[in-house]
């Protein structure tokens, strides 16, 4: 009965029948999870490093609004002070 794969002989190896295609297969799959993995820590890294750097710049804001808001108050405060018909 056919398959549809191609037919690769079997070898003995250490006991067992196996694949040389299959180990090649296996050998660029191992590579292909590691090079992943290896992207998932990179990434994992940057993120945390973004985290970081956002919870820096939500505080410089928040310190921005501040300074904003003091402003606008001693504007305002400035402005009662004007008179009326300037």
């Amino acid at each position: 009965m056919k398959s549809g794969f191609l037919e690769v002989p079997l070898t003995a190896h250490g006991g067992s029948l196996y694949s040389l295609r299959m180990d090649d297969e296996l050998a660029a799959l191992e590579q292909k999870l590691d090079e992943f993995l290896a992207l998932c820590h990179s990434l994992r890294a940057e993120n945390m490093e973004l985290r970081t750097r956002l919870a820096g710049m939500e505080g410089e804001k928040h310190r921005l609004n501040q300074k904003v808001d003091a402003a606008t108050a001693r504007l305002e405060a400035l402005m009662e002070k004007l008179p009326d018909s300037v």
